[in-house]
């Protein structure tokens, strides 16, 4: 990546960080917009920013419910299998219950949202 590039990456995303600022301070699109346009910014294109990080916004919320959720699933799975298993050690029973099941769900909630946060 060239210097051009760079400078030009780092505006959008003081811009993007300006944007997330204002909405953070619940101030309506058509003031944003028109401050966004004292910048010199056209109007669609300051929907599309808005959208943008509003977009961003809603997935890290998403991202941490996935993680939390698929991390839950995972120790309910987990304990469930070490309670099958300690049940099973303590009653001399050669079988006890594995439960996979519960655990690929959890596992691919939690890919779910490590998509969602590389979004």
């Amino acid at each position: 990546m060239n210097r051009k590039d760079s400078n030009i990456d780092s505006e959008i995303e003081l811009l993007h960080d300006r944007v997330k600022y204002l909405l953070a301070k619940n101030i309506d699109d058509a003031t944003i917009i028109k401050e966004l346009g004292k910048n010199g910014f056209e109007p669609g294109y300051s929907e599309l920013i808005i959208e943008n990080v509003r977009t961003d916004i809603h997935n890290r919320k998403e991202f941490w419910k996935h993680i939390i959720f698929g991390s839950l699933i995972i120790a309910a799975g987990v304990l469930v299998n070490f309670l099958s298993y300690w049940t099973a050690v303590e009653n001399e029973s050669p079988s006890f219950l594995i439960i996979v099941g519960v655990l690929v769900f959890g596992v691919i909630v939690l890919i779910r949202g490590v998509i969602l946060f590389r979004k």
